[in-house]
């Protein structure tokens, strides 16, 4: 803001001329200030003169809208930047079992070669330990909800390998659709395919080497796989970027853990127990029990393994307030588990006045 004009200017800035009480903005061809509204009340001006109006404007008139930007839709794959982790840290290379998802949303798939999965920092790397006509991918299963039909969409990625057999894959409930395969130079390479889903009943986004038809494999292959997306449109359009919140609570209606970001299931920790705590002096052998709510809504109701305060699978731990904490307890469901919640009990046990546990809750595809 200022009483003369700036000297610098560019097409649409904005500027607070305090000596007319004007809030302007720099027309398109920053050759003028157009006056939007009076500062001091905030009251526009008037209405935006047509002639300010330039290029290719959607239709107002109740027909189908036309000159819109294509594909600002939102990437339908959720952790495409793989930027969330809640089983684990795969900073080092782990070895990767079919079936295993390891970074949130990704189930890895190695068949008839062994191969590695690591976390290289918002990137993917599979490499290929041994050598066999086989398939080393990882990927992204969709519910059905979740898949748009009649209507183009585009599945892309930013893709390094240094063998020219890396494809992008999607398979839609019986039918596959392949996009080019990377040179193998060694580059990252943005690959893409455009198709019309044809089902919503199992569609999956494959990334990685052999998914539809096995191919050879040689120890060594490699794969670093970044900004993977899905979206509405017939063009791959430059990648999203959600915030961390954001992804994390999308990641949290598929799995979900009591334990604190960059702590994984199975680890000796009080921070992060869920439970009821009881009165301090109102104690029981017998039953103490406690309702956990969840963070997010679960696609269906999740296969749960608990954890007491140490770390013991399948226990949780009984509290007397005050006194002391007992690890090792039994833990049961006194009834169903939902999407909402989890309700546990420990039926017997130490003198307590409460019961915790850590969990994991697994709702994936």
């Amino acid at each position: 803001s200022s009483v003369t004009a700036p000297s610098t200017t560019y097409a649409f800035m904005w500027w607070a001329d305090t000596g007319n009480d004007l809030l302007k903005q720099r027309n398109a061809a920053d050759s003028a200030w157009i006056d939007i509204l009076t500062l001091s009340t905030a009251a526009p001006l008037g209405p935006l003169s047509s002639t300010l109006l330039t290029g290719a404007l959607p239709a107002i008139d109740g027909s189908a809208l036309t000159g819109l930007i294509s594909g600002l839709g939102s990437n339908i794959l959720i952790n495409g930047d793989f930027g969330i982790s809640q089983r684990g840290s795969y900073t080092t290379a782990t070895n990767m079992v079919t079936g295993t998802y390891y970074l949130d949303r990704w189930r890895g798939r190695s068949v008839n070669v062994t191969s590695t999965i690591q976390d290289i920092t918002n990137k993917v790397k599979m490499i290929a330990t041994s050598s066999a006509t086989g398939t080393m991918t990882t990927e992204q299963w969709l519910e059905d909800k979740d898949v748009p039909l009649s209507v183009e969409v585009t599945f892309s990625a930013t893709v390094k390998s240094n063998t020219a057999q890396a494809k992008l894959v999607v398979y839609d409930n019986g039918t596959w659709h392949s996009s080019s395969a990377h040179t193998g130079g060694g580059a990252d390479e943005v690959l893409s395919v455009t198709f019309t889903p044809t089902s919503t009943a199992d569609f999956r986004c494959t990334i990685g080497l052999g998914r539809q038809t096995q191919v050879s494999i040689t120890s060594g292959d490699y794969l670093e796989i970044s900004k993977v997306k899905l979206e509405v449109g017939s063009t791959a359009t430059d990648f999203e970027y959600r915030g961390y919140g954001e992804e994390l609570a999308l990641c949290q209606r598929y799995y979900e853990k009591s334990y604190s970001t960059g702590v994984y299931a199975g680890n000796a920790t009080q921070t992060g127990l869920r439970g009821n705590g009881g009165v301090q002096g109102q104690t029981a052998t017998t039953e103490v029990s406690s309702v956990i709510e969840f963070v997010v809504s679960k696609r269906i109701a999740p296969t749960v393994v608990f954890y007491d305060h140490l770390g013991n699978t399948g226990k949780c731990s009984r509290l007397n307030a005050s006194v002391a904490w007992y690890a090792n307890e039994s833990v049961g469901t006194p009834f169903n588990i939902s999407t909402t919640s989890l309700p546990f009990y420990s039926g017997s046990g130490n003198t307590a006045t409460g019961v915790f546990c850590h969990f994991t809750a697994d709702a994936e595809l």
